[in-house]
């Protein structure tokens, strides 16, 4: 008798193994299942002395319907989570600016568009233990995009090589409701 209940026993224990559910791995999403590409840029954004790429990415969010709601952009380097900037503004016209203030760490240019205006910020950036302004401009893309190739966001932003520690930014304006001139002005870090 206690050789059959053994031997039932151990049926079951088998049967229970080969017919138990396996369970799946559980792959968790990445901030890149949707994400698209929009600008990348390269340089020593850490300051270890080795190439980097800073990426744009634009997120369409989804609701239950599957009908977009949101938007984020996202800046990042080299594809690490503990480096991500988010913005809900559209971010565009990425930049290698340098090492502007002598720190040892390449400086990127990002425009941020304010809602569905033609007027936005045009910011120098780095990332230290995690991103920080170093400086801010109002630009008019619709003045740039008019002045066509005689500006470009690359003469934006540039350090004062006569000055250390100073920033010249250079932007459109009009003047006298119709020229778009260029002016100058020198920003101390």
């Amino acid at each position: 008798m206690t050789y059959r209940i053994c031997s039932f026993i151990i049926a079951l224990i088998l049967c229970s193994c080969t017919l138990s559910p396996k369970t799946a791995e559980v792959v968790e999403p990445t901030i890149f299942d949707n994400a698209t590409l929009l600008d990348s840029a390269s340089g020593n954004f850490r300051g270890e002395n080795t190439s980097d790429t800073v990426e744009i990415f634009h997120i369409a969010e989804r609701d239950s319907t599957m009908t977009i709601i949101d938007e984020r952009y996202i800046l990042i380097i080299n594809r690490d989570k503990n480096t991500i900037l988010e913005s809900r503004n559209r971010l565009s016209h990425l930049t290698l600016e340098g090492d502007i203030n002598n720190d040892g760490r390449d400086e990127v240019g990002i425009y941020t568009e304010k809602g569905s205006a033609t007027w936005g910020e045009y910011s120098t950036m780095h990332f230290t233990d995690t991103w920080h302004n170093l400086t801010t401009t109002t630009l008019n893309l619709h003045l740039l995009t008019n002045m066509g190739t005689e500006f470009d966001f690359n003469e934006i932003i540039n350090p004062d090589s006569l000055h250390q520690g100073h920033i010249i930014i250079k932007r459109p304006q009009i003047r006298n409701a119709e020229k778009i001139e260029i002016v100058t002005e020198t920003i101390t870090l």
